[in-house]
């Protein structure tokens, strides 16, 4: 449902581009951060997805730390586009935290995957293992997204 509408959001972004004249951001780097918020936001549907699929519904210390990490990352994403319009050094401070929560990601991951490999239920190793793989991607798309809001910052000031 998120996902439909974030996408609409995506379509109306690009419409809005090809019509206006002169826009406060470079029009290539709206474009740009909408598709990066996208596949944030299409990772993130994806993994839950595979959760589904994978019938993961284990109580799991890390698969939560490790979301909770994603969602603060994505939170630092919202926070810093909306200060984009009135405080570029807030908008700088959200997306550098969100390039954070990227990072631990990484390390939770390694965590992670570190006592799963210590388990000898092959079939529990491997559908976990997917889920950490696809929470690493989200990571990575996160990351993605505000090195692009960093970008665009830096071009504004």
């Amino acid at each position: 449902m998120l996902e439909k509408e974030a996408d609409q959001i995506g379509i109306e972004i690009e419409k809005q581009l090809v019509e206006s004249f002169v826009t406060p951001i470079d029009r290539e780097d709206i474009y740009d951060l909408s598709d990066r918020l996208d596949d944030v936001i299409d990772g993130a549907k994806m993994t839950v997805r595979e959760v589904e699929a994978l019938e993961l519904h284990e109580d799991d210390s890390h698969v939560k730390e490790i979301a909770a990490t994603l969602v603060e990352g994505a939170r630092c994403l919202v926070s810093a586009i909306e200060a984009l319009r009135h405080n570029l050094a807030l908008a700088t401070e959200q997306a550098t935290l969100a390039r954070r929560a990227e990072n631990r990601v990484s390390k939770l991951y390694r965590n992670a995957m570190r006592e799963l490999f210590a388990l000898d239920d092959l079939k529990r190793i491997q559908k976990t293992k997917e889920l950490y793989n696809s929470f690493l991607e989200v990571g990575k798309r996160i990351d993605q997204a505000a090195i692009k809001l960093l970008h665009v910052i830096v071009k504004v000031r």
